[in-house]
């Protein structure tokens, strides 16, 4: 994507993460702002000092398995307003006192934007954002691709995140779309501390294998180990969302 400076000049975006309002003409957005609605269920809590926000079908099956359980506290919820029944596209939940987890899916891209704006209280509040994503490593580009394994992590991160990266930068010429995208550039363009991990695998269905990659990044991680479940792990693991398969990286 390609802007135009003061002097004329084609200036080529330095981001491989696209959030850009002129990206779509006034009549698509303001469709989009009609069809989404949030509610929130209770005050904003201050206390929180990581978000985390989980997109795709192997990010949103990670989360669901390892992280989440009955016990937690749901903060707001993004829908549809016009769907009947409506439909839930993000799910914000409070995972401990210092951390709150945003569950999205099969978020249409025309979509993302105004998700990410209505995100953006909690966002703000954060003093660090972490993204899960996923895709279908067939559409990943590189030169040793044969090398690679069945799954893996690839990052991106905004220039205001100081801690280690636990996987390789995304490589040019790929690129991430949707939520992820927009987040990250989101914070980019705020200054917040952000870093995305997208998680890619060979198939469409879900298997150990595919979630290893993530469930490794927080195992290995003293900040993230203590928010996986006790009693789960790669080993009793079985597929336990109703994830809808969809093309929606394809």
């Amino acid at each position: 994507m390609a802007g135009v400076s003061f002097f004329g000049e084609v200036i080529q975006q330095s981001s491989r993460a696209f959030w850009n309002d002129e990206d779509s003409d006034d009549e698509n957005d303001a469709s989009a702002e009609a069809k989404l609605h949030l509610t929130q269920n209770a005050e904003q809590d201050s206390s929180y000092h990581t978000l985390i926000i989980a997109d795709g079908q192997i990010a949103n099956e990670f989360v669901q398995f390892f992280l989440v359980d009955s016990k937690q506290c749901e903060v707001a919820k993004i829908h549809s307003s016009d769907d009947s029944p409506k439909r839930t596209y993000a799910t914000l939940l409070k995972l401990k006192e210092s951390v709150l987890l945003c569950v999205c899916s099969n978020v249409p891209v025309e979509y993302a934007n105004q998700i990410t704006e209505m995100l953006s209280p909690w966002i703000k509040g954060a003093s660090q954002i972490i993204i899960l994503g996923s895709a279908v490593n067939t559409y990943y580009r590189c030169d040793n691709f044969d090398l690679l394994p069945p799954s893996f992590l690839r990052s991106l991160k905004t220039c205001t995140w100081k801690e280690s990266v636990k996987a390789p930068p995304l490589e040019i010429p790929n690129t991430v779309i949707g939520v992820p995208a927009s987040v990250l550039s989101f914070c980019e363009i705020l200054d917040i501390s952000a870093v995305l991990y997208v998680c890619y695998a060979d198939s469409l269905h879900i298997d150990s294998q595919s979630i290893q990659p993530l469930f490794n990044l927080f195992h290995t991680s003293p900040e993230l180990s203590s928010l996986l479940k006790t009693d789960k792990n790669l080993k009793n693991y079985h597929y336990s969302s109703s994830i809808t398969q969809s093309n929606m990286y394809l």
